[in-house]
C-alpha cells in the first residue's frame, strides 16, 4: 500500500511540475511582449517600474507558495500544494500583464491573445 501511495505522490508532483513549467513559459512570453512594447515606445521609466514590479511579484509568489508548502509539511502533499500555488499565482500574473500591458483602450487588437484560464 505504501508503494502505491508514494507512486501516486510522485505522479502528482510530476504533473504539477509540468503545469508550472507551462505557466512559467506563458508568463515569460507575455512579460517579454510587454517589455518589447515599452522598449519600442521608449518608455524607459515605465519599463523600469514593470521590471521592479515583476521582481517584487516573483519574491511574493515564492514566499507565498513556500508558506503554503510549509503548512502541509511533513506530508507528501506539500510539494503538490506548493506547485498548485505557483501555477495559480503565475497564471493570474500572466492575466494581469496581458490586461495592463498588452491591450488597448480602443478597438486595436491586443498584442497577444487573452491568456487561457479566464
Amino acid at each position: 500500500m505504501m508503494k502505491i501511495t508514494m507512486m501516486a505522490a510522485a505522479l502528482a508532483t510530476s504533473s504539477v511540475a509540468t503545469a508550472q513549467e507551462s505557466a512559467d513559459d506563458e508568463l515569460n512570453r507575455y512579460y517579454t511582449a510587454a517589455v518589447e512594447r515599452l522598449k519600442s515606445n521608449e518608455k524607459v521609466e515605465t519599463l523600469a517600474q514593470l521590471r521592479g514590479s515583476q521582481r517584487a511579484w516573483l519574491r511574493f509568489r515564492d514566499a507565498e507558495c513556500e508558506a503554503v508548502a510549509m503548512s502541509w509539511r511533513p506530508g507528501s502533499i506539500a510539494a503538490t500544494m506548493q506547485g498548485e500555488c505557483f501555477d495559480r499565482l503565475t497564471r493570474a500574473r500572466t492575466r494581469t500583464i496581458w490586461a495592463s500591458w498588452l491591450t488597448y483602450f480602443d478597438s486595436t487588437p491586443p498584442i497577444l491573445p487573452r491568456p487561457e484560464g479566464e
